[in-house]
């Protein structure tokens, strides 16, 4: 029951963590909702206390040099020997953590050339008197599964690692997966004893045990991970190279040139491959390196050569199939890029020369848009000027009359009004649809607010259409009427985030509104409800009003209205303790904390406007995503033309001009000559 409510609140902290970072776009955590994932934390501790008291006792027994555990720990072999001769049974006893002598003797196999001699020695004995322990596996929720294979390579004794396969290869299908493996901690390998001799970097360990169990290349771990998704995890470049050329011997022949699916196509649980993981953890390194190991040179002239970047990944297709079947779980790396905010990645100048051709391309799209929208919010403030006056006739006459201009002006005011609503409610539905609910609100930044204005705007006119057919509902219909504005004049921010000059100020805005202001807002509630009760309490004369009035009154005296002489006329004994206290609200609020305010959105104006090409570039992408996602796919073909195809697939082509290229051999060698010399200099220093 522990474990698995232990394992619930983990599952939510990480949750709060991913909420956390996706509030701040620099990738910086937010500091109130970090508080609440260390809450979270610590209420996983109070149900994982069983685990810890399992760790308290694994290391008190390894000091008991009465028991195995303490007598192994010491290296007395000769005294091990004796005890395992009379206590045979305790060859497969279970530690505190789910461990056997065996584990022990290897984990302890790294205090010294001595102390390893003598660890072997005491696993050799054990192997010996029963050879069946030797695939036994930990069997404890901190190291479910791993075995004796997995120690050696981490220890990294490559001549006892490859012993071990050797003696019995069902060490090779062992899976470490206890919470000390976990995706995410710092021992997370990839399960297998393969995946951990490549995620240690140890190739050449790898391709002894490669050479006895080809056929575990192509396992998944517990998470879905292959073992190249876990070298895109620790950032190995060359040991990724290594395994994916293995791979392609091992599996790839004249007669099946493109097994399906290939190593590095393979997803995970989450359904990414290698690349789109790269693209989610934000490794600049790891992601360059897949981007460009893709790419296909299709000629070179002088300082200018043409490559080719296949789109296949990098985004998704526009085309009827796709369209109707990518759903929540589906991502392209532009996609996870711009939700994770990887700023390093979107600056990356392929990825920057992609979103430029696409934001050239979506200029015209953006145009029209803002001149519809325009002319919308000039019919709409329109339409709300002739309410105005068809409800003064109704008022003033009993009746509006049928024939009068105002009557044929506001109706059709009316039907324009609604029909626009409804087209673009019908827009958005069908991408809700199209793409999934939950895609459709996960969304950040300028694509959240373009979803979250565009279906607020639909449903307070659909309010407000219902609401106006009933005469006693005038009030809620004049509500929905003035949301439906709110909502469409706020609609312009979009418009303006598009801009450079603009963007950055908006997104400051927005920055403030949620993180500043929300702050101050919670901590000056508490004073306000504090005061307030407390001058209501103090003043007894009948004109002291309700408690609401007192808020009232305190709201104003924070932006300096406030009046002292009516605090001092109130009746004794409270007149110079109210006083006091108003004085004490002043300092407090109006002083210190609207200081401590304003200099909180001065901090925030300073971080955004020194990253502010970062952010817009960032907002940019979400608004190229936002307006792609609206389109159907023919829409997408016809107007968004930025790739070319080749034999059914799309790759983006871009040409990279060498600026070194005009420098003359002369000039380079002593370029190389220079750099040379420096190195020997650095080299004179350090042994100086």
């Amino acid at each position: 029951m522990f474990q698995k409510a232990s394992q619930d609140v983990i599952k939510l902290q990480k949750g709060v963590n991913k909420f956390a970072v996706a509030q701040n776009d620099n990738g910086k955590k937010s500091g109130m909702w970090v508080k609440v994932a260390k809450l979270l934390q610590n209420v996983a501790t109070i149900f994982a206390a069983k685990h810890t008291d399992d760790l308290g006792k694994q290391t008190k027994d390894s000091h008991d040099e009465g028991k195995i555990w303490g007598m192994i720990k010491a290296g007395k072999m000769d005294e091990v020997k004796a005890h395992l001769k009379k206590n045979r049974d305790d060859l497969t006893c279970r530690g505190a953590v789910g461990d056997i002598p065996l584990h022990v003797c290897f984990l302890y196999n790294g205090s010294g050339p001595k102390a390893t001699q003598i660890c072997m020695d005491m696993a050799r004995f054990m192997m010996e008197m029963n050879p069946d322990i030797l695939i036994e596996p930990y069997k404890g929720q901190l190291y479910t599964g791993e075995n004796i294979l997995h120690i050696a390579i981490v220890n990294r004794n490559h001549e006892l690692a490859v012993e071990l396969a050797k003696l019995n290869q069902d060490l090779l299908s062992g899976q470490a997966k206890g919470t000390f493996f976990q995706f995410g901690s710092r021992c997370y390998f990839g399960e297998y004893p393969l995946a951990f001799a490549a995620a240690t970097n140890q190739l050449k360990l790898f391709d002894a045990l490669f050479a006895l169990a080809p056929g575990l290349l192509n396992e998944q771990d517990s998470n879905g991970n292959t073992i190249l998704h876990v070298l895109v995890i620790r950032n190995l470049k060359k040991a990724y190279t290594h395994v994916k050329e293995t791979w392609k011997k091992h599996f790839l022949s004249d007669s099946d040139p493109k097994p399906e699916p290939a190593l590095w196509n393979i997803k995970n649980s989450e359904g990414l491959t290698p690349f789109l993981l790269a693209a989610k953890l934000g490794s600049k390194e790891m992601f360059e390196f897949l981007l460009e190991e893709g790419k296909e040179v299709q000629w070179s002239y002088g300082p200018v050569t043409c490559q080719l970047y296949p789109l296949d990944q990098l985004e998704h297709e526009a085309d009827d199939t796709n369209c109707s079947t990518v759903r929540d779980t589906d991502s392209s790396a532009l996609e996870l890029i711009v939700e994770k905010s990887h700023f390093d990645l979107l600056t990356h100048p392929r990825i920057k020369d992609l979103l430029d051709k696409k934001w050239t391309q979506i200029q015209p799209i953006l145009s029209k848009r803002l001149v519809f929208v325009c002319f919308y919010l000039t019919v709409l403030s329109r339409f709300l000027i002739q309410r105005r006056l068809y409800i003064q006739q109704i008022q003033n006459m009993g009746k509006c009359i049928p024939d009068s201009f105002i009557w044929y002006e506001y109706m059709a005011l009316y039907v324009l009004v609604v029909s626009g609503a409804c087209w673009k409610g019908m827009r958005e539905f069908k991408e809700m649809w199209s793409h999934g609910i939950n895609k459709y609100f996960s969304c950040t930044g300028s694509a959240f607010l373009e979803n979250f204005l565009s279906i607020s705007f639909f449903l307070s006119i659909i309010g407000f259409l219902c609401f106006s057919f009933f005469e006693s509902s005038l009030e809620l219909d004049a509500l929905c009427l003035g949301l439906a504005s709110l909502f469409a004049f706020s609609y312009l921010f979009i418009f303006l985030l598009a801009f450079e000059i603009t963007g950055p100020m908006v997104i400051m805005v927005y920055k403030m509104l949620f993180n500043d202001v929300l702050r101050f807002f919670m901590v000056y509630c508490v004073f306000i409800l504090g005061f307030s009760h407390a001058f209501f309490v103090l003043d007894h004369s009948k004109s002291s009003g309700t408690i609401m009035k007192s808020i009232g009154c305190l709201f104003d005296a924070t932006f300096g209205d406030f009046d002292i002489n009516g605090h001092l006329e109130m009746e004794a004994p409270f007149r110079s303790i109210s006083a006091m206290l108003l004085v004490c609200y002043v300092v407090l609020v109006s002083i210190q904390l609207l200081n401590l305010l304003i200099a909180m959105m001065g901090n925030t104006y300073t971080q955004i406007n020194d990253d502010s090409k970062k952010h817009w570039e960032l907002e940019r992408a979400r608004i190229i995503f936002a307006f792609e996602l609206e389109m159907t796919p023919t829409e997408r073909q016809q107007s968004l033309k930025y790739h070319v195809e080749i034999k059914d697939k799309r790759y983006f082509q871009v040409e990279v001009v060498d600026d070194t290229w005009e420098l003359d051999n002369e000039t380079l060698e002593i370029e190389a000559r220079h750099c040379q010399e420096e190195v020997v200099d650095n080299s004179s220093e350090l042994n100086s």
